[in-house]
């Protein structure tokens, strides 16, 4: 198990545009944790609505939305569930994962 010092780290998210976005366009975001005990659950759940609203930040989800250019908001809700999916096994909190898994689907 991971000690209370992996909370300093941040979790960084490594979103791509999908063809909206070349290699070099890669947009990385920061999540900071260190205020929270990723292995609690409360916690875990406040740090997974922190990676989700910056993953959607990051894919434009809303912005593309209001747009309503179709292929656009499909490509930024992938952009978004690669995002995710990438940011918690890079936290790599059993409990996070689980989250993660129950509500898998149900977001963006």
């Amino acid at each position: 198990m991971k000690n209370k010092t992996t909370g300093i780290l941040a979790a960084t998210l490594l979103i791509g545009m999908s063809s909206l976005a070349s290699a070099d366009e890669v947009e990385r975001v920061t999540v900071g944790y260190s205020d929270l005990n990723i292995y609690d659950s409360s916690d875990a759940t406040e740090l997974y609505a922190r990676i989700k609203r910056a993953a959607r930040d990051a894919c434009g989800v809303e912005s593309y939305w209001r747009q309503r250019d179709l292929k656009q908001i499909a490509e930024a809700k992938q952009c978004y569930k690669r995002a995710l999916a990438k940011a918690v096994q890079e936290v790599d909190s059993g409990v996070l994962a689980e989250i993660h898994r129950k509500t898998e689907g149900k977001d963006a």
